[in-house]
């Protein structure tokens, strides 16, 4: 199973993007937090490298989420024909069987059939799913109302998901038209109405649902906006951020 496995060695951390693959020389620096996302797995530390991926949870850690799922699996003999059964987001579990994704509902009902190549976990009633090498969307009917065409993308958040095609990243909205158009080389979840992105320059601001410039480029990266506050690098410090654009330095 593909995963994703940020951890720590010694003073530096390091970014695996397979589970058989201990280094690929990206360096990190220290522990923050422990986030999932579909089915790979973040151990999520401060960085330095724009690669890493949204963060989805904040309060949780990896294990205890992963032993919810467990108990979620157990005593339910039908989640034994799956090679894995996440637990359900909007009444739909994502499961895999033989390299092939699709969901069923809590009482293991086929509600779409596993097709997919590869899938995501089902957010405000819009879930990722891949084929071909290319992502797309489904709704709850398991009706693709964004074909497969993207190289990268995140779930719904604040009704947009990101979409990316190589070094171009914008917005689409829950018809599957484009929100926000691919402008931006990189882009990250929308959190509070704003959402972080990166201009040519490769400098990070914030953009409303709008495509508007509300926060400047000027970071070197920049996080999602959870509960009133985002984070931002300059340099190599950390600063919280709050919706005004105000700064303060973390500890």
């Amino acid at each position: 199973m593909p995963c994703r496995i940020i951890f720590l060695l010694s003073s530096a951390v390091y970014e695996s993007t397979k589970s058989s693959e201990f280094f690929t020389g990206c360096l990190l620096t220290k522990i923050n937090l422990v986030a999932v996302t579909g089915h790979n797995y973040y151990f999520l530390y401060n960085v330095t490298s724009h690669r890493i991926k949204e963060f989805v949870m904040k309060k949780f850690s990896l294990l205890l989420l992963i032993f919810s799922m467990g108990l979620f699996s157990s005593g339910q003999s039908w989640t034994k024909k799956y090679d894995r059964v996440d637990a359900c987001n909007c009444g739909m579990a994502l499961v895999s069987k033989s390299g092939k994704f699709g969901y069923v509902s809590d009482e293991g009902k086929v509600l779409v059939p596993l097709v997919y190549d590869d899938a995501m976990a089902f957010s405000e009633n819009r879930a990722a799913v891949m084929q071909d090498g290319k992502w797309g969307f489904i709704d709850l009917n398991g009706n693709e109302f964004v074909k497969s065409q993207y190289t990268e993308v995140y779930s719904f958040h604040d009704g947009l998901a990101v979409v990316g095609k190589g070094d171009a990243y914008g917005f689409v909205d829950s018809t599957g038209q484009v929100a926000i158009p691919m402008r931006y080389t990189n882009a990250r979840s929308f959190g509070d109405g704003v959402a972080p992105v990166s201009n040519q320059k490769g400098f990070w601001g914030y953009i409303d649902k709008g495509g508007k410039e509300v926060i400047s480029f000027r970071f070197n990266y920049a996080t999602s906006f959870s509960d009133g506050v985002g984070r931002v690098l300059m340099g190599s410090k950390w600063y919280s951020i709050d919706n005004q654009g105000k700064l303060t330095k973390e500890e």
